[in-house]
């Protein structure tokens, strides 16, 4: 019989954890990428419903990952095929998640990091779907990080704020005088990273 340590045993439970909130909270954004562009309310209602005839969903088929496996890739109800972003938001979220934990631990970076991903997150189902990117997802981001960066240290905040200006000038350059191949939108985004990363 193979034998773990107590140090191994909880390593495996964090790591399954962090798998099974990571699955939940990839299902939750993309539920929300889908449906906040069309003004579609994703908080509020009572159950999940098929994308294309509107039925209310089974819980089996909310299983995230494994109901795409079990249904191959089509819906319970319809038999309609079902986009294949669920499956690959599903699946990296978890991969995404537990290297960041193996790189900073539960420090704060690896909330943050979280946060920023759940935004992309988001604007990658919106963009692929709608080729939209909703500004007040990006404002809400902005000031939820802003008031992070302001809480751990003023000068952060300031160094961070100077980024964005920087990101500004350049990005919006970039639009003005090459435009082909940006859209207004990844202009949008690529100013805010420039707040939340390095220029």
């Amino acid at each position: 019989m193979l034998y773990l340590c107590p140090r191994s045993w909880r390593c495996i439970m964090i790591y399954f954890i962090l798998t099974v909130y990571s699955l939940v909270l990839a299902s939750f954004l993309h539920v929300v990428g889908m449906n906040y562009p069309l003004r579609k309310p994703f908080l509020r209602r009572i159950s999940s419903e098929c994308d294309y005839c509107g039925e209310k969903l089974l819980t089996i088929h909310l299983l995230p990952v494994v109901s795409f496996i079990l249904l191959k890739g089509r819906t319970g109800c319809c038999n309609q095929s079902m986009s294949w972003s669920y499956f690959i938001v599903e699946i990296l979220a978890p991969i995404f998640v537990c290297i960041l934990y193996k790189v900073y631990g539960l420090e704060n970076s690896f909330y943050l990091y979280i946060f920023i991903f759940s935004l992309l997150l988001i604007l990658y189902v919106s963009d692929i779907f709608y080729l939209h990117i909703p500004n007040l997802i990006l404002f809400l981001y902005f000031i939820s990080c802003a008031s992070y960066y302001g809480y751990v240290d003023f000068t952060l905040l300031l160094q961070h704020t100077y980024q964005l200006i920087l990101g500004i000038i350049v990005f919006i350059g970039i639009y003005l005088f090459v435009r082909k191949g940006f859209g207004f939108g990844d202009i949008k985004l690529l100013i805010l990273l420039c707040f939340f990363f390095e220029f």
